[in-house]
């Protein structure tokens, strides 16, 4: 009679997926996104174990149970999460797998990318009105504008003559 011991068990991942994107104020978010669960053995290459989509049906949050903890040999796996989708609006950055006892959790996190710089068309009329209009001479002109950045910031500027200001 030969008996071998062998362990067995399983985990459990939690994951929730954050937006840092201004509640998605320009539109960019997409409905779903695709992970991929991926396992493995020591320092051998990870393999996919599963792949799921998360959506904002979901709260963007996941679960999934009866995760192997052992391979048949008894060794551990060791669970990452990639995201399989490609969000080239976004940064995005995945939190190793945590936690104690068999519940772990991961945390997915995409920030809107802000561009270095953006060109939009721009009409402007030219209307002195009042006493306080500025004293400008023929041929000059001069305006402010405003606008609120990608990350909320108000930014401003006065342009004389079509230059930038300190004014």
């Amino acid at each position: 009679l030969k008996l071998t011991n062998v362990l067995s068990g399983t985990i459990s991942i939690s994951g929730q997926k954050k937006w840092i994107d201004q509640n998605n104020k320009y539109g960019t978010r997409p409905d779903k996104i695709a992970l991929e669960i991926m396992k493995r053995i020591d320092d051998e290459d990870a393999e996919i174990y599963k792949e799921i989509t998360v959506s904002s049906s979901d709260s963007w949050q996941f679960i999934l149970n009866n995760l192997p903890k052992y391979n048949e040999d008894g060794r551990e796996y060791t669970y990452s999460v990639n995201e399989k989708s490609d969000l080239g609006n976004y940064d995005s950055n995945v939190s190793p797998v945590e936690g104690s006892g068999d519940n772990k959790s991961v945390i997915i996190t995409n920030q809107l990318k802000t561009p270095d710089s953006i060109t939009v068309p721009l009409k402007v009329n030219k209307v002195l009105t009042g006493e306080n209009a500025p004293a400008l001479q023929s041929g000059q002109f001069g305006f402010e504008f405003a606008y609120t950045d990608p990350s909320g910031n108000n930014i401003s500027s006065v342009v004389y003559n079509g230059l930038d200001s300190d004014y």
